[in-house]
Parts: structure tokens; sequence; C-alpha cells
């Protein structure tokens, strides 16, 4: 008796392409991911660096107060 060839040899076959087809899709939506990823960090750095501004804003200020506080005529209120 002949053996028929095993039919099971191409369903595995294309099994493996699918899967090889969904991990280089996975591959893409990863890199998607990390794109995203350094976009927020970008991002993060950007808001980072304009509260260094205000705080060095705000320690300017301060800083001008009490010389304001002192060249302030004195005046009485009657």
């Amino acid at each position: 008796m002949e053996q028929a060839p095993p039919r099971r040899a191409a369903g595995t076959r294309g099994q493996a392409a699918g899967i090889t087809e969904q991990a280089a899709g996975i591959t893409e939506q990863a890199a998607g991911v990390t794109e995203q990823a350094a976009g927020i960090t970008e991002q993060a750095a950007g808001v980072t660096e304009q509260a260094t501004g205000v705080t060095e804003q705000a320690a300017g200020i301060t800083e001008q107060a009490p010389l304001s506080k002192q060249q302030a005529p004195l005046t009485r209120n009657h």
C-alpha cells in the first residue's frame, strides 16, 4: 500500500507564514509605540525646561521684591 503524502506539511507551512506575518506586524507596532514614547519623552523634557524657566523667573521676582520694599517711599495716611 502506498501512503498518501502528508497534508499537514502544507498546512504547517501556511501557519508558519501566517505567524511570521503576525510577528512582522507586531514588530511594526512596537516600533510605532517606541516612536511615540520618544515623542512623549521629548515633550516631557520641554515641559521640564519650561518649569525651570518659570522657577528662575520666580527666583528673580523674589530677589527684586525686597529691593522694591526698600525703595518705596515711606508715606503715612492721615
